[in-house]
């Protein structure tokens, strides 16, 4: 504070302090830096003995700026969905690091509700990520690249094998998808066309489609691929077998942990169809029922030919054949058959009395 200046007067109104012009400054004296002394300032800054600094009216030039409009009372507040929505940036990028970081937080959720970033069981995701097939293959790729690196390193299917539990490409290319999250145009291209010419491509598609997808969607784009007769190779823990599309696609359908990865249990299909979401499946062999009953038919059947074979073999030996003695009445075989013994019991009788006779 220098000498000889004069200080300003104050006074409290409200909460506020108004500062009152002092007397007029000879200008020898003049403050090398003046400001407005008839504005409001805030009451930290107008101590009366304190002098203004560089700082200070820098906060006050920027106090004094006009504020933003008030809110409107009228407008409706957005609700906590949309308010997480208006949160989200509208575009995600497709980072490995990040969406392991975040645990999938910044991208959306799967359109079964699950969180994309933890459908796998953490030590599957951690030996993914350490894969060195993973660090080499699966950087940076997108959906087409998907199909590329399909057709040329996936020859099996499976989800961790040998004694280290080394990850499959194809679990690794799983894993992939679920960051990629493809559209369901993509999904239909990979199980149709795709499906067609890299078996597979299809099987990798309905690996994705069971993790991700609502019960209704899993029957309504799996069950089609219940007549592919096409082999497949599967690698596990016990080695590799032969399986076929129709065994994987069933064990997609029936059970909860395929290939390493666990999912939530299926509903029946027959609650859907009481619930009206889904149709009765036609079997491609027909009605089932149908198909019983004429079994059943076919066995009575024979079960009757049988019977009736049985009877014919037993009324055979009773038959009645006419008598060619001339007497005119019917004899039956067991009658013929004692008159035929009886002339050849008495001859054999007859050479033995005469065998008697000739002895001595």
């Amino acid at each position: 504070m220098r000498r000889g200046v004069e200080l300003p007067s104050y006074r409290i109104a409200s909460h506020r302090i108004t500062l009152q012009p002092p007397h007029p400054t000879p200008p020898d004296r003049a403050d090398p830096f003046p400001i407005a002394k008839s504005s409001t300032i805030e009451q930290q800054y107008c101590h009366p003995h304190r002098r203004f600094s560089r700082a200070d009216r820098f906060i006050y030039q920027a106090s004094s700026r006009p504020s933003s409009p008030p809110p409107d009372p009228t407008s409706q507040e957005p609700t906590p969905k949309e308010a997480a929505t208006m949160s989200k940036p509208d575009l995600v990028y497709a980072d490995e690091r990040r969406f392991l970081d975040e645990r999938g937080s910044s991208a959306s959720l799967a359109p079964n509700g699950e969180n994309p970033a933890t459908i796998m069981e953490k030590a599957v995701r951690e030996r993914i990520v350490d894969s060195y097939f993973y660090k080499e293959q699966c950087f940076a790729v997108n959906e087409a690249d998907i199909v590329d690196r399909v057709v040329e390193h996936v020859t099996f299917v499976g989800g961790t094998y040998g004694v280290t539990q080394k990850p499959t490409p194809f679990l690794c290319l799983a894993f992939k998808l679920l960051q990629l999250a493809p559209s369901d145009d993509v999904l239909e291209a990979y199980l149709g066309l795709g499906g067609e010419k890299f078996k597979y491509l299809r099987a990798l598609a309905c690996f994705y489609v069971r993790m991700t997808r609502k019960a209704r969607d899993v029957y309504l784009l799996l069950e089609p691929f219940l007549e592919d007769r096409r082999k497949l190779r599967r690698k596990g823990r016990q080695g590799t077998s032969l399986t076929y599309m129709d065994d994987f696609v069933d064990d997609l359908l029936t059970k909860t942990r395929v290939c390493a990865t666990s999912f939530r249990e299926l509903p029946k299909r027959s609650d859907l169809v009481d619930l009206d979401e889904l149709e009765e499946r036609i079997s491609p062999l027909g009605d089932i029922d149908e198909l019983l009953e004429e079994e059943d038919e076919r066995e009575a059947k024979e079960r009757e030919e049988a019977d009736a074979r049985d009877n014919g073999a037993d009324d055979s030996e009773g038959e009645i054949v006419e008598d060619r003695s001339g007497d005119g009445e019917p004899m039956d075989v067991e009658r013929r058959s004692r008159s035929r013994s009886g002339p050849r019991s008495q001859s054999r009788s007859r050479s033995r009395s005469r065998s008697r006779q000739r002895s001595p």
